[in-house]
């Protein structure tokens, strides 16, 4: 379970991409990854949601690490998250 400092970081990572309208890569505590637009991030039901551009409303206790794009850089250019200190926001 996240801490309540890791539950905000992620949420205002998330926060800023759906704003800027940048692509996050995203690992889910499933080991399932991938990159996407961030569309909204809701607080409902006592949980805290997250949706996607190209994905359903899924919570975000489900994420384990974030982390931004490049600069120039978009999801297809994104093969695999790389997983190298200073790249993701570990939750």
């Amino acid at each position: 379970m996240m801490s309540t400092e890791e539950r905000q970081t992620v949420i205002t990572l998330l926060a800023e991409a759906a704003v800027a309208r940048r692509s996050l890569v995203i690992e889910l505590h499933d080991g399932q990854h991938f990159c996407d637009g961030v569309h909204d991030v809701l607080y409902e039901y006592g949980e805290d949601f997250v949706v996607f551009h190209a994905r359903n409303r899924m919570l975000v206790r489900d994420i384990a690490r974030a982390a931004r794009t490049g600069r120039d850089q978009d999801c297809e250019d994104i093969a695999q998250p790389a997983d190298a200190a200073g790249v993701w926001c570990s939750l």
